[in-house]
This record gives structure tokens, C-alpha cells and sequence, in this order.
């Protein structure tokens, strides 16, 4: 590994570990840095744009609906707020144009992509063996019983947050394992996506599943082939065989997959989010 990249993924962590904490008024560091990077991406992006005198409609689109964000009848009530969701609706489509105008060869991109992939995942580890503490709380446990525990949550700032971008580093690290790798690295792979998954389960989130198994199923059917099946199964068995000890050995994880809680009834959904029920209605209302 080289110096660089190791530089890389000091720097990636540092900026993960204080996204959470609050600067100026609300205002967390994640916020802050990243509107400091939307000023820097302006200016090239801008004269892009002009110079070039077309940019495509789904990114104007998106840049006209961040805008939007700013302009409405709550925005000075509620500033920080407002500043945030404009950061995040803004951020995607300035990165599209900067990657496309800046960066020509698409293997620096999947480079850059793969590697914050596995920080992601790795950087969750010293929260799990309790190195350190988070600067925000996880998914709350007390109506599981577990009063005053929480859900792993890393560096992340919500519980949901932590699932989703948990998936999505899964989801890379999955398009990576091919038969052009050495065995040694692909077996790095799998165990990568072994711990994300550990770390789904562990952030009690459900969200960052579905996203995982539905994007899974998605580039295993895409050119069905019979090594693929071979693959269905074998993935379909290290994570059942994984969710079924999980559930076997941890409380929390019975009751979230069971839709329960504490005060349930004893009918199986009865104390969740509904989501199990609204779903069988659905496949059912449609077979």
C-alpha cells in the first residue's frame, strides 16, 4: 500500500470522525466543510458551463431544485436547517459535473470510490471494540429493553445515515470481487462485505438491508448465468446463515426482524414501524 494512499484514508477518516460535531450555531463540521468544497467547485464548474454553453437538464434540474430549498417561507425560521438540506441537495450534482469536467479517466474514479468503500466499512471498527465513542447516538434500544444503549452508529450523524452508506460501500465492494482478482483479494472482499453486513445488523436499522439485498439482486439477474446462480447461493447462504445466528444470539435483532418490541402484544408486528405488515398486504393485494 502506498504512501499516498495511506494519506488518503488518514485524511477520509479524520473528516468522518468530526462530521458529527456542532461548530457555529447548529452547524456541524461535516456542513461547514462541505459548503467551504461547494465554493472551491463553483468557479471551475461555472466556467465549464459557460465556456461550453450546456449543461445537462437532469443536473440543472437538480441544482434548480436545491434553490428551491433556500427559497420558501421557513427558510429564515429555520437556518440551519435549511443551509443543511440546500448542502445536501447540492452536492450531488456539483460533484457530477466537477468528476465529468476534471477527471477523464473513469478508472480514477473507481479507484477513489472503492477505497472510501472500504473506509467506510473499516472505519466503523473502532466504535465496535470501543476505541472510540461516537459524537451522536445510535438507533435508540429502550423500547427493546435496552435502556440507555444504542445502535452502532460509527461516525456517522443519524442511525439511517450509518445503514444507507453502509449499503452502498457494500454494494461497491461487491462490483469489485471478479475472477480477475487474486483469491487473496477477493477473499479480503468477502470479508469486507462479512463485516458490513455484521454492521447493518448492529446499526438495527433495516433501510441499509432492503437497499443492499435489492441492488444485490439486481447485478446477480442482470445476464443471468449459471456461475451467477452458483453465486445467488452461495452469498444467499453466508448471509442467512449469519442473520439466523444473529437471531439465534441476540434479542434485539429477533425482536427488529420479528417487527416487535417491548410493548407488543404478541402479535407479530404489532409493535414495529408496519413496514413487515404493509408489505405482505402489498404481494398479497397484487398476487
Amino acid at each position: 500500500m502506498s504512501v499516498k494512499l495511506l494519506l488518503f484514508y488518514f485524511i477520509a477518516f479524520i473528516i468522518l470522525y468530526l462530521e458529527p460535531i456542532e461548530v457555529i450555531g447548529g452547524l456541524t463540521f461535516g456542513i461547514i466543510w462541505k459548503l467551504i468544497l461547494m465554493v472551491f467547485l463553483l468557479f471551475p464548474i461555472i466556467h465549464a458551463i459557460l465556456r461550453d454553453k450546456y449543461i445537462e437538464s437532469f443536473v440543472f434540474f437538480a441544482i434548480l431544485l436545491a434553490f428551491k430549498i433556500l427559497i420558501s417561507y421557513t427558510s429564515m425560521d429555520y437556518l440551519i436547517t435549511t443551509l443543511t438540506l440546500f448542502t445536501k441537495a447540492m452536492m450531488f450534482p456539483l460533484l457530477y459535473l466537477y468528476f465529468n469536467e476534471k477527471i477523464k479517466n473513469n478508472e480514477t474514479l473507481i479507484f477513489m470510490v472503492k477505497h472510501f468503500s472500504i473506509l467506510i466499512i473499516l472505519s466503523l471498527l473502532p466504535y465496535m471494540f470501543g476505541l472510540l465513542e461516537p459524537f451522536a447516538k445510535g438507533y435508540d434500544l429502550a423500547e427493546f429493553g435496552h435502556v440507555g444503549e444504542y445502535g452502532l452508529i460509527g461516525p456517522f450523524i443519524k442511525p439511517h445515515s450509518a445503514s444507507i452508506t453502509i449499503a452502498f460501500a457494500m454494494i461497491i465492494v461487491t462490483t469489485h470481487i471478479t475472477k480477475r482478482n487474486s483469491l487473496l483479494l477477493n477473499l479480503f472482499y468477502i470479508g469486507l462485505l462479512l463485516l458490513g453486513f455484521y454492521e447493518l445488523i448492529e446499526t438495527y436499522v433495516r433501510t441499509g438491508i432492503a437497499i443492499y439485498i435489492i441492488v444485490l439482486a439486481y447485478i446477480y439477474l442482470k445476464d443471468i448465468s449459471f456461475k451467477k446462480v452458483l453465486l445467488i447461493i452461495l452469498t444467499m447462504f453466508m448471509f442467512l446463515a449469519a442473520t439466523v445466528y444473529l437471531y439465534q444470539t441476540n434479542e434485539i435483532v429477533q425482536m427488529r426482524i420479528d417487527d416487535k418490541n417491548k410493548y407488543s402484544k404478541g402479535n407479530e408486528g404489532s409493535g414495529g414501524s408496519g413496514r413487515l405488515i404493509f408489505w405482505a398486504n402489498a404481494i398479497e393485494n397484487w398476487l
